[in-house]
């Protein structure tokens, strides 16, 4: 599946896609476990040899929406609330 592909996806399934990330690593993504059809994919995969839940933000929006759910998360653990680092 290309990664142009991700747009038509309706619900999650198993994907066999590498990602070249801007950091110049790799992820490599083996299921898709949540779909928010035309604005964000849930994955699992493989990056730099762990197992990592990754989102991908689509569309237009894609920078508004990944900006905003990581200033969610900086809120978070600034309250001291355990979660994933980004």
């Amino acid at each position: 599946m290309q990664i142009a592909n991700l747009f038509s996806v309706q619900q999650p399934c198993e994907i066999a896609q590498d990602c070249d990330l801007r950091d110049g690593t790799r992820l490599k993504l083996t299921k898709i476990v949540r779909v928010v059809p035309n604005k964000r994919l849930v994955c699992l995969g493989t990056w730099q040899n762990q197992t990592v839940y990754a989102k991908l933000f689509l569309g237009a929006k894609a920078a508004h929406y990944a900006k905003r759910d990581a200033m969610g998360v900086k809120a978070l653990m600034r309250a001291g609330i355990a979660t994933p680092t980004l």
